[in-house]
């Protein structure tokens, strides 16, 4: 059994997430919320692995407010230096 590229993207946009916080560097972090803010909305409209229901859609609006709050906050730390 495959794993689904969905899946894979949203591991390795985590991954990148975590990479840059240990890297401490804006650009990373700024890239891998963009990129889970997209993965987010297209689990919101597609779902997973042709699921969709109720906990797909709680688990892709997850995915956006992570991301949304990340990039927030890593802004204003930006402006704040």
């Amino acid at each position: 059994m495959t794993m689904p590229v969905v899946y894979l993207l949203i591991i390795i946009a985590w991954a990148v997430l975590f990479v840059g916080f240990f890297l401490q560097d804006y650009t990373i972090i700024m890239l891998s919320t963009i990129f889970i803010l997209v993965l987010g909305v297209d689990i919101i409209i597609n779902g997973l692995n042709s699921l969709n229901n109720f906990a797909t859609q709680a688990f892709g609006i997850f995915h956006l407010g992570i991301s949304f709050y990340v990039m927030l906050k890593a802004n204003m730390e930006k402006i704040k230096k």
